[in-house]
């Protein structure tokens, strides 16, 4: 993303700085600041009770022992964070240091847009609403999945043939 070209994919977080931020750690290396980690910070994110919530998303890191010291800093600062550092189980949450599964979402005032970011969390988005959910069985339209900034329509599985013999049937 810091390339110029990949700029536009940001302007949901840059339209949006009351409800996402990003927490990064810089490391000096020969006198030179570089990016080591880096974790999106969603704000007034809503459970399936109405409890509004601080989720820290995913965490991008050079060195796996970062990982502790932004969990640790989401457990100081009152955010939960995703239990897994993958895009796959974006609904598994480390609650004090055991796994929950939780259903959540993030309602956008500023979320129609020409290119969107990949999201490894509140992936599944549906723009009457301007709501974006980490879980598939919620109400939406698009997967933010494309790393092209598209967006990916929901489609419904297609059923599966009943691909047997009958040995009664006729061919």
């Amino acid at each position: 993303m810091r390339h110029r070209d990949r700029q536009d994919f940001l302007e949901l977080y840059v339209k949006n700085p009351d409800k996402v931020k990003m927490l990064v750690l810089l490391a000096n290396e020969d006198g030179v600041e570089r990016l080591r980690a880096r974790a999106l910070l969603w704000e007034d994110v809503e459970d399936t009770q109405g409890n509004k919530l601080k989720v820290m998303d995913r965490i991008y890191t050079i060195f796996d022992s970062d990982i502790y010291v932004f969990k640790n800093w989401a457990r100081e600062n009152g955010y939960i964070s995703k239990f897994y550092q993958n895009a796959k189980t974006q609904n598994i949450f480390d609650i004090n240091g055991d796994d929950k599964i939780m259903n959540l979402n993030v309602e956008l005032k500023e979320h129609s847009l020409y290119y969107y970011p990949y999201l490894d969390t509140f992936q599944f988005y549906d723009p009457t609403s301007g709501k974006f959910h980490n879980n598939a069985e919620s109400q939406y339209e698009y997967t933010l999945i494309q790393s092209n900034g598209a967006l990916y329509p929901h489609e419904e599985p297609e059923p599966e043939d009943d691909m047997y013999f009958d040995p009664g049937e006729d061919f």
